[in-house]
């Protein structure tokens, strides 16, 4: 699983707990919009940005989007109803910023609260922002076993002739004879 999708899905834990039965979690950037019944609420990553540290082995600090999207369709005190999750939300992913050890920060970065009537019934949606900070590292390259290695040393002045040759052989393998 990708650090991404395991963020996305721990901050979907969170709400979960945190919104309880009033309303449905997906970790899905499309199945709260298609929820029959409201409020919804989906959580995905939705963009990356990644610096790296400029050393050997890399590591790249990585800033995620997360965006929390809440859909409900309170035609009474909407715009209450908005404030009070989109509080909630953020009440919920900022309590353990750290998600559980798989970042190492979530910050709120922007709340947009919208209406659209244009549906079959009228929608308010709150669509949070979260600018969580982790670090990938890389995996390290496996390099092929080999049972024995030469080294062939020609000393200054270089003539192209071999003046030494050597032979290795990795201690952690049973020594073998060198050809």
């Amino acid at each position: 699983m990708s650090n991404r999708q395991a963020i996305a899905e721990y901050a979907g834990r969170l709400l979960t707990a945190a919104f309880g039965r009033s309303a449905q979690v997906y970790v899905s950037r499309v199945k709260h919009l298609q929820a029959q019944q409201l409020p919804a609420i989906g959580v995905f990553a939705q963009r990356e940005e990644a610096d790296s540290n400029g050393t050997s082995p890399r590591r790249y600090e990585r800033k995620l989007t997360l965006v929390v999207e809440i859909v409900t369709d309170a035609l009474r005190q909407l715009d209450s109803h908005l404030n009070t999750f989109a509080d909630t939300a953020e009440d919920a992913l900022l309590a353990d910023p750290t998600f559980d050890g798989l970042a190492e920060d979530c910050e709120l970065e922007r709340i947009e609260l919208t209406f659209d009537h244009a549906g079959e019934r009228p929608v308010g949606c709150a669509h949070i922002e979260f600018v969580v900070t982790y670090e990938r590292h890389l995996q390290d390259p496996q390099l092929a076993a080999f049972m024995l290695g030469q080294v062939h040393w020609d000393s200054a002045p270089a003539d192209g002739v071999d003046d030494a040759v050597d032979t290795i052989m990795p201690e952690q393998l049973p020594a073998q004879e060198a050809p």
